[in-house]
């Protein structure tokens, strides 16, 4: 969109994930729906056929599961694999039961829905969205800030290189 109005002067900052901020979100939220503090953790993710993405989705899981001191599975609602409906059925397959599922989507909705929808069929607690947290607010900040400090690159001044 930049390259094609190279009168905007505009910055892109990286995005959000994987972010420790967001584990610390993440956890936050696991702990208010009353979830067990013991048992892996299923990370819904919207999805991607991006692999960069799907990558993204697993290193948010690592750093949940560190954050944790537990296990955490990178699960995908579309255009991926598992599924969070598979990746519950796996960890239970592998004698789990307190096995519940952190949603890694910024709002409520349709993936949320889903989302919720594979913990309830497990007998599952699911957490709420990430929503309008203090550790998201702060990494919104951060990346505004790196963006706004960076200097512009040929792509962001407008031109069709980079």
């Amino acid at each position: 969109m930049l390259a094609a109005a190279p009168q905007v002067e505009a910055r892109v900052a990286r995005a959000l994930g994987p972010d420790p901020l967001l584990a610390s979100a993440l956890a936050d939220r696991l702990a208010e729906a009353g979830a067990p503090s013991s048992g892996p953790v299923v990370l819904a993710s919207a999805g991607s056929t991006d692999p960069l993405s799907q990558r993204a989705a697993v290193a948010m899981a690592d750093l949940l599961g560190e954050r944790l001191g537990r296990p955490a599975v990178a699960s995908y609602l579309c255009a991926g694999s598992p599924t969070p409906a598979d990746a519950l059925a796996a960890l239970r397959a592998e004698g789990h039961r307190d096995v519940t599922v952190a949603s890694y989507l910024m709002t409520p909705g349709f993936f949320a829905r889903r989302a919720a929808a594979a913990a309830d069929a497990a007998g599952s607690v699911t957490s709420a969205p990430l929503g309008a947290h203090g550790a998201v607010a702060r990494l919104i900040v951060d990346r505004y800030e790196e963006a706004a400090a960076r200097r512009r690159t040929p792509v962001e001044r407008g031109s069709a290189a980079g």
